[in-house]
């Protein structure tokens, strides 16, 4: 007589309880290949089964990156001053906000760096004249800074101090001799020795007329 069969049932899986899961956000979608500067427009279509959503409304936005770095600056030197002027470089994109000039003397490492400023030239006070430095700049636009330029070298200086002259007198000469004065922070190229200039005093005789006045 053959065995029975038994079979096990297996109960149904229950349902899914809450609110239904929120679908996967899309993963974003790059453009390559663009202009910086150039505005574009952007618009999304959805798929299933059934077929095509519309097309979203437009998003616009500008693709930019950091200014190019600028060139090096000129300077000018004057007493305890110097004078930086710079080209604005490519902005790429966006416009530039700012500038920040940083400078320092030759052969140090701290860096002074000024705040941020519109405007393409920068004066620098407060120096040491007959001491190098050297400046950079730096531009910023809404993407972020550029780097900082190559250093441009200058040292402020002023006019010489006044010699102070020594005259040894001799038979129909003089002799002048001085040292070498407070050169400003520039070496001294040169002096000048105009001829001596004769001082005398003039005697006047005067002639008394009749009525008393002086002729």
């Amino acid at each position: 007589m053959p065995s029975p069969v038994t079979r096990s049932a297996t109960a149904p899986p229950a349902p899914p309880t809450g609110p239904p899961a929120a679908p996967r956000p899309a993963p974003p979608k790059r453009s390559a290949s663009l202009t910086n500067g150039t505005e574009y427009e952007v618009q999304v279509q959805a798929t299933n089964t059934a077929g095509d959503s519309g097309w979203s409304d437009s998003a616009k936005a500008t693709p930019a990156a950091v200014p190019d770095t600028p060139a090096k600056p000129g300077l000018t030197a004057a007493d305890q001053k110097l004078t930086a002027s710079w080209s604005a470089p490519n902005n790429n994109g966006s416009a530039i906000t700012g500038y920040k000039v940083r400078h320092r003397a030759t052969g140090t490492n701290d860096w002074t760096t000024s705040s941020s400023q519109t405007g393409t030239s920068k004066e620098i006070g407060s120096l040491t004249n007959g001491t190098e430095y050297e400046v950079q700049v730096q531009a910023t636009n809404a993407a972020g800074d550029s780097g900082w330029s190559d250093s441009a070298k200058a040292t402020p200086y002023t006019t010489p101090s006044k010699p102070s002259p020594t005259l040894t007198a001799a038979d129909q000469k003089t002799t002048a001799s001085w040292s070498a004065p407070d050169d400003g922070g520039s070496d001294i190229t040169g002096y000048k020795v105009p001829p001596p200039r004769h001082q005398y005093h003039q005697r006047l005789d005067h002639q008394r007329l009749p009525d008393g006045h002086l002729l």
